[in-house]
């Protein structure tokens, strides 16, 4: 491509390639950032605007200079009025009248009308922005985002480490606002605490946000706990599942245990193979209600459970219970109803549950209760 002179007045036309009548245009006159900001190339100019608009200049080079844009229609003035109606270009300069409108079709089909100072500010506008002189109300926008998104990170650390340690959040009483000035007189948990005392630790931006805040962006209350931790938990459990799914073969580790409400539940863990680490890896993933103890039900929850997961039976290479009836029963035992499934699936007896047994045998003993004794 030619290069444009810098005295060259360039009328660059912009509107969607879609419409196939191009009577109704925007246009800018870029001559006045062509002398201050020394934009010469045309390539320079249309980057500003989307694939899906063209192009269309007019310039005051020669008839034979060539300013093609690939992409673009570009229209050269070649002294040809016909050229200039046809595309609904009209002549003008910063001392004419601004009384030219023209339309825009957008996408919704409503048309806003424009003058020409107005496309004249535009154009200014833009070159201030490709020169670094001025910043895009889009790139302010995402710089602001950028900061309240790390600010809010910070404001999660406290929520994600008492998770991490398995501490308990809450405390007898932990709603409403938290007063740094003077200590509670009843216990309001962990999460509170650490607080305080990040605060007293000289945490400036936490003070200033829980000093602050409004009442609905504390971000400080049990609902929202909650939803952290189960978000949290949620983002961990995809990563193994995607870890899974890279190894492709699996064994499912099932205990059953029964929490302070009575429920009966199992606990449900994966083993494989991380051909990343090149080592085993064994991960738990949730805990799963039981409707009832039997080898059926218990082998549903787990194929159920799978199904969730977003894991395919097929790839199940191995099970690994205790040695309860129910779990290790060879006719119709859980691990029996799986084979049903996936015949690959190896039953291996817990190693864990395999020791506590050994060691029990061993007290009911007498001859190894004299020989512990002594």
């Amino acid at each position: 491509m030619r290069n444009l002179s810098e005295k060259a007045v360039v009328f660059s036309c912009v509107f969607p390639s879609m419409f196939a009548n191009v009577s109704n245009i925007v246009y800018h006159n870029v001559q006045i950032f062509l002398k201050s900001a020394h934009w010469a190339d045309l390539r320079n100019f249309i980057h500003l605007y989307q694939p899906s608009f063209f192009i269309a200049a007019e310039t005051w080079t020669l008839q034979e200079d060539d300013i093609d844009v690939e992409g673009y229609r570009t229209v050269l003035r070649m002294d040809c009025e016909k050229r200039r109606h046809a595309f609904g270009l009209a002549f003008y300069t910063k001392e004419s009248a601004a009384v030219l409108y023209t339309y825009f079709h957008e996408k919704d089909g409503q048309s806003c009308c424009l003058t020409a100072v107005l496309c004249n500010e535009i154009a200014v506008c833009s070159g201030k922005i490709y020169d670094g002189k001025q910043k895009s109300v889009d790139i302010l926008l995402d710089r602001n985002k950028i900061k309240e998104a790390k600010e809010n990170r910070e404001r999660l650390k406290p929520i994600i480490w008492c998770g991490k340690q398995g501490l308990a959040l809450r405390g007898y009483r932990d709603h409403g606002p938290i007063d740094l000035d003077n200590l509670p007189s009843k216990n309001e948990g962990n999460f509170r605490a650490i607080l305080r005392f990040a605060v007293q630790s000289g945490d400036k931006s936490l003070e200033e946000h829980l000093r602050t805040a409004k009442k609905n962006a504390l971000y400080t209350s049990f609902v929202i706990q909650n939803e952290i931790l189960e978000t949290c938990g949620s983002l961990i459990q995809t990563k193994i599942i995607e870890q899974v799914k890279k190894s492709k073969y699996f064994s499912v580790l099932i205990d059953e245990t029964i929490d302070v409400a009575t429920i009966e539940q199992i606990s449900f863990c994966l083993r494989y193979f991380d051909q990343e680490q090149m080592k085993m890896c064994e991960h738990f993933l949730c805990v799963v209600p039981l409707t009832s103890t039997t080898s059926q039900s218990v082998s549903q929850a787990i194929l159920k459970t799978l199904k969730v997961l977003g894991l395919d039976v097929k790839y199940l290479r191995g099970e690994g219970y205790d040695g309860a009836r129910a779990m290790s029963g060879e006719f119709k035992g859980t691990q029996a109803r799986i084979i049903e499934h996936q015949p690959k699936a190896i039953y291996v007896h817990c190693m864990s549950h395999c020791l506590n047994l050994a060691i029990s045998d061993s007290s009911s003993s007498r001859h190894q209760k004299l020989f512990w004794d002594n």
